[in-house]
């Protein structure tokens, strides 16, 4: 089997999570089913009056959003993304120290990653892999795998396990969002107040961002489809990663 045709896999997952990125599409309001309700900003106090966004604009808002976002020490993303057929779902814990670890599901078939620094791994099951290509089952099913390569074809595994890169994705908004982008009231959400940030442009959802402390994101919501969605959570709470034993090494492999 080729690198080319293991990679297809990742470049999906990444294809369809900046796709969905692009368009702003992210959490329910609930998340799914089983989704963490970590608290790792639940220490805010639901106190309007002491809100750092008191007489900010929603441009504002959004921008400290991205800030203080940037420079949590961690978060843990749950979320869900459809493109056609296809369905992704992504569960990851990322640190600021280029270091993260999860799960990513395509179309039910699930993959573990990890990163750490300039190395990532992954790791599927012999079904996992039998859906990609049958040879390849023997050698990968229930093995973990690495690659130190950054501009090849397993590029997007490192962008994925990259905290401020995926940030960088779901709260991106294109110009013609942010001239409609307007505040709204928020929720309860993970037993934070919130704030809500709405654009009139057809491709954004709502935002729901912490009304006090830090301001950070907390859903990502697309009302007209509710299978897509992202939570932001465990904001701040540590992230160990430790490298898998014995992995395949692919940058060895022709």
């Amino acid at each position: 089997m080729s690198r080319a045709t293991m990679a297809a896999t990742l470049l999906i997952c990444l294809t369809l999570t900046a796709g969905c990125s692009d368009s702003d599409p992210t959490p329910s309001p609930t998340g799914p089913a089983g989704a963490p309700s970590a608290t790792g900003t639940s220490t805010a106090e639901a106190t309007p009056a002491a809100s750092p966004l008191k007489g900010k604009s929603a441009l504002q808002v959004w921008r400290k959003t991205k800030k203080d976002a940037k420079q949590a020490k961690s978060v843990h993303l749950t979320g869900s993304f459809t493109e056609g057929k296809d369905q992704t779902r992504i569960d990851l814990k990322l640190n600021n120290n280029h270091q993260g670890t999860g799960t990513i599901s395509v179309n039910g078939q699930k993959m573990h990653v990890r990163r750490l620094g300039k190395v990532s791994y992954f790791k599927g099951n012999r079904k996992f892999w039998n859906s990609i290509d049958p040879a390849a089952a023997n050698v990968f099913g229930d093995r973990w795998a690495k690659t130190k390569s950054q501009s090849g074809d397993l590029a997007p595994l490192f962008q994925l396990l990259d905290k401020n890169s995926v940030l960088s994705e779901f709260l991106k908004m294109s110009p013609a969002e942010r001239k409609k982008l307007k505040r709204a009231d928020g929720k309860r959400i993970a037993g934070q107040e919130t704030v809500a940030l709405k654009s009139k442009a057809k491709e954004f959802g709502v935002l729901y961002v912490a009304a006090t402390g830090p301001t950070l994101p907390l859903d990502l919501v697309l009302p007209n489809d509710k299978r897509q969605f992202m939570n932001f959570r465990g904001w701040n709470e540590p992230v160990t990663v430790t490298a898998p034993k014995n992995p395949i090494d692919m940058d060895k492999l022709s």
